[in-house]
């Protein structure tokens, strides 16, 4: 983290990418990395979807790695806190963010390219987790905002139980 790539520290590059989806840090990164470098790294830890070349994985292979992230099973603990926080304040907080319950944690990266707009997250409610990972194109950018916080809002009351879940009574 504290190696220099361009002027930065990786750290700094991580993070700017992670917050501010600062697609000018993954390229220095992936420079650095080189292609073919990042491309093999990424299957070695089950990634078989990613290509570096023209920067595309599927949605499972993004819920596979946010779930690698959040287990502890892909970084040790300082870095993967470190990552989380940086995830915990990412911004473009339009899209999936506003369907959170306030009383749920959310973590996630947006994904910003031509007509795509993705964000992969991983939304917490206590012990329980549930990872959601939305992939948009089109040219209706403007209701991305809308559509995404519906698919969320559907997967959250279907797959994590909150606090706004009511709970069953003794007889059931």
């Amino acid at each position: 983290l504290t190696e220099t790539i361009a002027g930065s520290s990786v750290e700094h590059l991580l993070e700017i990418m992670i917050v501010n989806s600062d697609n000018t840090a993954w390229d220095t990164l992936n420079s650095y990395l080189t292609y073919p470098g990042v491309q093999e790294y990424a299957h070695s830890i089950g990634l078989t979807s990613f290509d570096s070349h023209v920067n595309s994985i599927t949605s499972d292979d993004i819920a596979n790695i946010l779930n690698q992230i959040y287990n502890g099973s892909l970084l040790n603990a300082a870095d993967r806190d470190l990552l989380l926080g940086w995830m915990k304040i990412a911004n473009y907080r339009q899209y999936v963010v506003p369907a959170v319950p306030a009383d749920d944690t959310i973590y996630h990266k947006i994904g910003l390219y031509a007509d795509n707009v993705h964000d992969a997250t991983i939304i917490t409610h206590g012990s329980s987790q549930l990872i959601l990972v939305i992939y948009t194109s089109g040219s209706d950018i403007a209701g991305r905002p809308g559509v995404m916080q519906s698919i969320a809002t559907d997967a959250i009351a279907d797959f994590l139980p909150t606090s706004a879940s009511p709970s069953p009574s003794p007889s059931q």
